[in-house]
């Protein structure tokens, strides 16, 4: 949408996209470590990002869909970018099927499956991982509005971002590159008790795997899906929105500093 002559190579956008989402979500699901997550999607922005505009995220893509206000002439775009995303997440996964099985292809050992869920608040083993649900789910409203609230910060810093120094294969770019997965990384980590997901591709397909790997019986592993997807949309949505607001005033300001 934002990349310019994009549209004269829809093919490549849409398989590039699906190869940096799955790039990223295979990282993810190798470690579930912030670390490596945040660059996962470095390396991703900094090998795909030129051509699709780097988004790997259907959050991203629903900001930068309501920020550039072509609802209509951008409609299409949307729809092709969200499918690769979601193509993305399936072949990261199916990745990782491929390189973490045990005693055979399709099972993946308990202790290597990445776990995405929010813990137990009455769990006093601070060096365990207890996800919330075995006596009730209690969190619902907290893990919408963290997600909520964390994509939209993120996002936001995306879309500034992309408003000055676009991800391209110059110093400006890396910049920007560094400065959005360190906005992430703090953001996971702000965010890590409640699940920290902050992509909707992400979630389906952690939860996805998760179901698929673990004991679900009291639904622990499947129950927050749906914050996981939804949560991540609305803060999208919400950081296109203000940034769709704030651009003139940022365009303004950019004006100013060149007339100086």
């Amino acid at each position: 949408m934002e990349v310019k002559g994009a549209e004269q190579r829809t093919g490549t956008v849409f398989l590039y996209e699906m190869l940096g989402t799955a790039l990223f979500i295979y990282g993810i699901m190798l470690t579930n470590n912030p670390v490596s997550i945040a660059f996962s999607l470095f390396a991703s922005i900094m090998i795909f990002g030129a051509v699709t505009g780097g988004h790997f995220n259907p959050a991203v893509t629903l900001g930068v869909y309501i920020s550039e206000g072509k609802y209509s002439e951008n409609a299409g775009w949307l729809a092709i970018v969200w499918c690769a995303q979601v193509l993305g997440g399936l072949l990261g996964w199916g990745l990782c099927e491929l390189t973490l099985f045990g005693d055979k292809l399709g099972s993946i050992p308990e202790g290597d499956v990445a776990i995405l869920c929010p813990q137990d608040p009455t769990n006093t083993d601070a060096s365990k991982s207890v996800c919330d649900g075995a006596q009730g789910f209690n969190l619902d409203f907290q893990v919408l509005a963290n997600e909520i609230l964390l994509t939209a910060v993120f996002v936001s810093v995306i879309l500034m971002v992309k408003g000055g120094a676009k991800t391209t294969f110059s110093a400006d770019g890396a910049a920007g590159a560094l400065a959005i997965v360190l906005v992430l990384l703090g953001c996971i980590k702000t965010g890590g008790k409640l699940g920290g997901c902050l992509n909707p591709a992400v979630g389906l397909t952690l939860s996805a795997n998760q179901t698929m790997h673990l004991d679900n019986s009291d639904g622990i592993y499947s129950h927050y899906t749906y914050a996981y997807i939804l949560g991540p949309l609305l803060g999208g949505a919400l950081a296109g929105g203000f940034a769709l607001l704030h651009r003139p005033h940022f365009d303004d300001a950019g004006k100013a500093r060149k007339a100086a």
